[in-house]
């Protein structure tokens, strides 16, 4: 039987926010189980949009009672992405590499903007799970794997709101970085333009 989530979350953060966010996300403290991601492949196709395969290496999703059996290797997952800034859409789709002879594990995640906020982010996550072996304790395996989806998705959700709050705190203190200097670069023309030249000086002095 393969076990299904469908979730959907809103980000108050706008969509370029919030996509950089989540190419962000790894390395991070809410996200222990992802211990390296390495890029194998970016690209821009001929509309424009971004394409990229990424590998992830991370904790064996295998319960620790379990290890005696199937294993604890680090577990590994590729995920290929597709980022369409005109239509301003991302497609993340994530599949396991390790253990599949035991379970499958297959992620979808979309990024929309808010249909009725256009500074807002819609997310929604489709997930699925299937346990091959052993088949004597597939169903406690399944409730299991739905409970760390469940966490993870949760810390996962954090880790891309401290990230978006971290990039408009950035891009705030750069525009009021910038401004401060436009504003004393505006003052010291005034002052310039103000100020009496040499010759108006003598002028004055010499009628």
């Amino acid at each position: 039987m393969v076990k299904k989530e469908v979730q959907e979350y809103i980000y108050e953060h706008p969509w370029e926010v919030v996509t950089e966010a989540s190419l962000r996300k790894y390395p991070n403290r809410w996200c222990p189980q992802v211990q390296r991601v390495e890029t194998l492949r970016r690209t821009v196709d001929s509309s424009g949009r971004l394409l990229s395969r990424r590998l992830f290496q991370g904790t064996n999703p295998v319960p620790s009672w379990l290890h005696w059996l199937i294993g604890s290797e680090p577990a590994y997952a590729v995920e290929d992405s597709v980022v369409d800034p005109q239509q301003k859409t991302m497609v993340l789709r994530l599949s396991s590499l390790s253990l599949r002879n035991w379970v499958e594990v297959d992620e979808t995640c979309t990024y929309r903007v808010h249909p009725e906020n256009p500074n807002w982010t819609v997310l929604r996550q489709e997930w699925s799970c299937q346990w091959k072996e052993p088949s004597g304790m597939i169903a406690a395996l399944e409730n299991l794997s739905v409970e760390r989806f469940r966490k993870t998705v949760a810390n996962g959700r954090q880790a891309i709101k401290e990230i978006c709050d971290d990039i408009e705190r950035a891009a705030d203190s750069v525009t009021s970085f910038a401004k401060e200097w436009s504003d004393r670069l505006g003052d010291a023309a005034r002052e310039w333009v103000d100020e009496p030249t040499c010759g108006s000086r003598q002028d004055a002095n010499h009628p």
